[in-house]
Parts: C-alpha cells; structure tokens; sequence
C-alpha cells in the first residue's frame, strides 16, 4: 500500500501541488486510505467511497474473496471493464489484488487523521450499510448516492455530485 500510495504523491509532485483533494471508489477508497496513513500531509480531503475500511474486500461465496471469482463475475456482470484485463495484464491484477485481500483495518488511522474525510457509497452497494454505520458512528461525513458498486463510482447521480461538491467546497473554505 505504501508503493502505491507513493505513486500518488509522484503524480502530485509531478502537476506541481503541495496538497491534493482524493476521491477514491473501491481499491481507489483503499488506496485513498493509504494516504491518509503515509502521507496525511499531503492531503486537504480525503472521500473515501465503496471500500469497508474495517473489513476491506467483502466476502464471497466460499469465504475470502478469491481473484478468480472476482474477475469471472467481472467478466459477467461488467464486461466493457474487463475488456482491457489480457493474460498478460491479469498477473499484474492479480498481485494489485493480493495486496487489497492483505488489508489492514484503516478505522484507526482515519480517527486519527487531520484530514478532512467523508465517506459515500450506491445504495445498492454491497457494502453500503457497514460504510454508513461506521461513518455515522464515528461522526464522519456520509454521501448516500443511486447505485450499486460499479454505478455509483461510474454514473454518480446528481445529488451524489452536489453532495461530492458541497464537502469539498466546506473544506476549501476553512
């Protein structure tokens, strides 16, 4: 997570900012996480969206989800994004899906962060009821939007928008 989250600050050195605001859905919300964890510094927010930080990848059918299963039911349900996965590319997806099934609670870290954070899921997202009980428990921001995992993130729907804007904007005039 560390590698990656690495990547980021480079990208962000790269367009020549101090600070970024991170919107990341699913292994983007774990990768959003890992900054706040590496490099909160380097962070004005933090929207963390589709990713159960206390659980991480859910499960499935037989226990842990596998990344067999997990590109198969892809490959079903969503198949103009798996398209691009080759045999050649898929071992490299696979090891970026390894490191997410090592996943570290985050709950603490993100308690603990400076970092203005919020949190949003589809309502129609697996993980939708366990990422709003935690938001709400610990008195962080929720976004509820329309959708499932792979809509919500792809076709986020007005409000989720107006509701994505509202937090960012709190947060830039602080």
């Amino acid at each position: 997570l560390r590698v990656q989250a690495s990547g980021v600050i480079k990208l962000i050195d790269t367009i020549g900012y101090e600070k970024a605001q991170v919107i990341g859905y699913s292994s983007g919300a774990w990768l959003t996480a890992g900054l706040l964890q590496y490099y909160p510094e380097r962070l004005s927010s933090a929207l963390i969206g589709g990713w159960d930080i206390v659980n991480g990848l859910p499960q499935g059918p037989d226990g842990p989800l596998k990344f067999d299963f997990f590109m198969s039911y892809a490959r079903k349900t969503a198949p103009e994004l798996a398209s691009w996965v080759t045999p050649d590319a898929e071992a490299g997806l696979s090891a970026f899906f390894h490191s997410l099934s090592q996943h570290q609670p985050m709950d603490t870290v993100i308690k603990q962060s400076c970092v203005p954070v919020a949190f949003w899921a589809g309502k129609d997202d697996p993980g939708y009821s366990s990422i709003e009980a935690w938001a709400k428990e610990n008195e962080f921001p929720f976004l509820s939007g329309n959708g499932d995992h792979v809509t919500a993130m792809l076709q986020p729907d007005s409000l989720t928008l107006h509701q994505i804007q509202a937090f960012i904007n709190q947060v830039c005039s602080k």
